[in-house]
């Protein structure tokens, strides 16, 4: 039960077999799909790699198609990521280049001291409070036009809404190493801004969240 997305033979990158599927590999010293994007990076356990199927395999073929959890709500994909680089990034030099993305991203919107204090304040799990949040990251003095590119900026997939997956990971929008959302600060942030019940937040959803 190995999952191995990269052969050895070919550069790191997701595969290009003709059924574009991420598939079980039964060679030894398999597992490496953190070595898609490092080649010192760690094969995963047998248990991780059984996690990682089971959770991706949406319709228990065995291996992860383009459609299924994997790739289409990318979900799972940002949560490994997000740990990928928390805890790889930093030795192969690709941190900074991720903290430099995301500045890009809101620049002219937010200054890097006030997103330093807003995170600063949320770093306990259960501690995350988003009025005080967009308080003090600067969102909520900001116009209309601005909290817009902050939307958008937020909704990963670029949906159209921010979805409950984008909303656990909110805070590493502002920063790489920042924490996941507890699965209760999910879903009381989910609740207060879902007005019309629909299980995500419109743009309109948003700019009422921030200025509430």
């Amino acid at each position: 039960m190995q999952l191995c997305i990269a052969p050895s033979h070919r550069k790191p990158g997701l595969p290009e077999n003709k059924h574009r599927s991420v598939e079980r590999d039964k060679a030894e010293g398999g597992r490496l799909f953190l070595q898609n994007f490092s080649k010192g990076a760690r094969p995963l356990t047998a248990a991780e790699t059984r996690a990682f199927l089971l959770e991706g395999d949406s319709d228990g073929d065995g291996k992860i198609g383009w459609e299924d959890k994997f790739m289409n709500k990318h979900t799972l994909v940002r949560e490994i990521l997000s740990v990928y680089y928390i805890v790889y990034a930093s030795d192969f030099g690709l941190r900074d280049n991720l903290k430099d993305k995301l500045k890009m991203a809101f620049a002219g919107i937010l200054t890097d001291a006030d997103i330093t204090t807003a995170l600063a304040e949320c770093q306990a799990a259960d501690s995350f409070k988003y009025k005080e949040f967009f308080v003090k990251v600067g969102l909520s003095a900001k116009t209309p036009d601005d909290i817009k590119k902050a939307f958008f900026v937020i909704d990963q997939d670029k949906s159209g809404f921010i979805e409950e997956d984008e909303l656990k990971l909110f805070l590493q929008n502002f920063s790489a190493s920042a924490r996941a959302l507890t699965d209760a600060e999910t879903q009381e942030f989910l609740k207060a801004g879902d007005a019309d019940g629909d299980g995500k937040i419109g743009i309109d959803e948003f700019a009422e969240l921030v200025k509430a």
